[in-house]
């Protein structure tokens, strides 16, 4: 429902806020980051609960899908959030890849749908509808396989950026289409498409995008705390048995204490 939009706009807001404050190496970024991914994931939860049986655009098919997408996404939202406060518990990676399987799942059935539907009005802004459709697979595929195989990720994310870039070409080539009377651009149709398609895709190129220029050294990565992002990355290293076999002493321990020391002395 579009009561909705001013408050999933105000929540990306305040991620862009967050990101650049901690880039700033402010603590409470990464916390703002956070609780903004919570506001999503009630949010979610509430238009689930009770804003679709108030919809009567929904066909029965339609209903289900996207009540499904809501509560997939209200998951990821919750997992987003916990990490963001550095809170895990066993499964944690498992149940992240499972509901983005499902989602997959669920944005394969009703791309199909969609396409085809489209495909007997206006075939080749249907051909774009299929790469934007392609395109956030792909992505969400990227998420399972860069948990699975991080040095993998990187590439198919440059694919379903390639992907996007079609849908775009095509949308700006055709630009207005007729549908039950009403005129429509290809990015207007995917606008009103009766799913959170839109808010996945804005979401996932921000994250990618982000990634994008911190391993380009175009912007700093964000710090998550009071101590050395470098010390959290080891202590997850220890936590996960990924320790330096040949030096069998605890990095994280040896980093700790310099650290310490180094605070001590500057302090005084």
């Amino acid at each position: 429902m579009r009561k909705y939009n001013p408050l999933y706009y105000l929540l990306f807001v305040l991620i862009i806020t967050g990101a650049f404050s901690s880039m700033a190496l402010n603590t409470y970024g990464i916390k703002l980051i956070g609780f903004s991914c919570l506001g999503f994931a009630l949010t979610f939860f509430h238009e689930v609960v009770f804003g679709i049986k108030k919809r009567d655009d929904l066909e029965p098919w339609n209903r289900k899908t996207l009540s499904f997408e809501l509560i997939l996404l209200s998951i990821l939202s919750i997992l987003f959030f916990l990490r963001s406060l550095l809170i895990s518990f066993p499964f944690a990676e498992e149940v992240f890849i499972l509901c983005v399987l499902f989602l997959i799942g669920n944005y394969v059935y009703v791309g199909q749908k969609s396409v085809r539907e489209l495909w007997i009005i206006h075939k080749v802004p249907a051909y774009g509808l299929m790469f934007y459709y392609s395109s956030l697979i792909l992505f969400s595929v990227t998420f399972i396989v860069g948990i699975l195989f991080p040095d993998k990720g990187a590439a198919m994310a440059v694919l379903g950026f390639l992907l996007l870039g079609v849908y775009l070409v095509i949308g700006l080539i055709n630009r207005r289409m007729i549908i039950n009377g009403e005129d429509y651009s290809l990015f207007t149709f995917t606008l009103n498409l009766k799913n959170k398609t839109t808010i996945v895709f804005v979401a996932i190129v921000m994250i990618f995008s982000f990634y994008t220029f911190r391993d380009a050294d175009l912007i700093p990565g964000m710090y998550s705390g009071d101590t050395p992002t470098g010390y959290l990355r080891l202590i997850q290293e220890a936590e996960t048995g990924q320790v330096d076999q040949e030096n069998k002493v605890d990095r994280y321990l040896e980093f700790k204490s310099q650290y310490e020391q180094f605070i001590e002395k500057y302090d005084n």
